[in-house]
This record gives C-alpha cells, sequence and structure tokens, in this order.
C-alpha cells in the first residue's frame, strides 16, 4: 500500500479490524498500533528512498539511528531555540505526517514556511485547506517520488521563492492564531457573533 501512495491511517485500521468500538475498553489500542506500525514503515521507507540520492541529516533521538543506521544523526532541536533557524538554513526539511491523525497536519506545516524554509511532505489529505498550487509542488504520494520531489525544490531557486513568498502570505493572512480562533467562534456560534 505504501509503496502505491496508499495510507494504512488510523481510520484504514479501524475498518481493518471491524470498527471496533473504540472507548471505552482497549479497542483503540490496536487499532493506534497498526497505524503507528504503519507510520513507522512509512517514515522508514521515505527516508531511506531519499537518503540513496541525497545526502539526510535527522534531528531527533537515538531511535532513528536503529532505522537508518548510515544517516548523521543529530539530537533533538529545542522548539523555541534554534528549531526556526534550521529550517530557514535547510535546503529541504522533511514533514512525514502521522498515520494515527488520517486528516492532520503537523505544527511544521506551518512553521517550516512561516521560518523561510521549504517544506517537502507527504500528501496528507488535510492539506486540502491549501490552494493545489501550492501544495503540488512540496507534496509527494510515495517514496518512490521524495528524491525527485526534493531535487526539484532544493535546485529550483525561483522555485523555492515563489513557493516560500506564497506560503508566508498564505500563513499570515489566513492561519494566525487569531484567525482561527476567530473561525472556530465563526463555527461554533455561527457567522455573525458579534
Amino acid at each position: 500500500m505504501l509503496a502505491h501512495g496508499e495510507r494504512p491511517d488510523f481510520g484504514w485500521w479501524a475498518h481493518q479490524l471491524g470498527s471496533p468500538r473504540l472507548w471505552p475498553g482497549k479497542a483503540v489500542r490496536r487499532v493506534g498500533c497498526g497505524a503507528e506500525m504503519a507510520g513507522l514503515s512509512w517514515r522508514s521507507a521515505c527516508l531511506a528512498a531519499l537518503a540513496e540520492t541525497l545526502p539526510l541529516a535527522l534531528y531527533g533521538d537515538a531511535g532513528w539511528r536503529e532505522l537508518l543506521p548510515a544517516a548523521r544523526l543529530h539530537g533533538p532541536v529545542e522548539y523555541y531555540a534554534g528549531l526556526a533557524a534550521l529550517y530557514a538554513g535547510a535546503a529541504v526539511t522533511v514533514n512525514l505526517t502521522s498515520l494515527l491523525l488520517p486528516h492532520g497536519l503537523s505544527q511544521r506545516h506551518f512553521d517550516v514556511w512561516a521560518a523561510g524554509g521549504v517544506l517537502l511532505t507527504d500528501a496528507t489529505p488535510g492539506l486540502h485547506l491549501f490552494p493545489d498550487a501550492l501544495t503540488r509542488p512540496m507534496t509527494f504520494r510515495h517514496p518512490g517520488e521524495i528524491a525527485d520531489r526534493a531535487r526539484d525544490l532544493a535546485g529550483n531557486a525561483r522555485l523555492r521563492a515563489e513557493l516560500t513568498a506564497g506560503w508566508r502570505e498564505l500563513i499570515a493572512g489566513e492561519h494566525t492564531y487569531e484567525r482561527r480562533l476567530a473561525r472556530l467562534l465563526d463555527v461554533v456560534l455561527g457567522a455573525d457573533h458579534s
């Protein structure tokens, strides 16, 4: 499934296990374990494919050493001290969305662009929130696409500049915490909550 761009995410696992009642009880653990193990395979396959053609630096705990022994492993980076500079200075930052979040986005989908960096991400369904013109050049569906997509983003200064400018404008205009809270109030209270 992963090699063909299909996502065995939390919802898929719940369906495969007969749509169990997830709460109360422990059924949610089986579903979550399946999604987590599939996600680990997804991350390993994508990063291994990328490492075959491009230099790869991983930031995280020692568990990555077991998955990708040949990669340069750096320790975790403090969110408020240094992460923005790391994003801004990287040729490309890769995001691999957790399969526990079937339609999810990570903070990385916003932070990398806001910091002036360039993001390469898997085609998580949560990206439907954004315009196709911005998401298409920075997404991949299966491990076989990741290296070419990374080379395109890292090697095309004009594309990088256009994407970064477009994402920064979109995030500042529509995805600040103030805008998100206003949207939440619109949904909860109705459009006219004055």
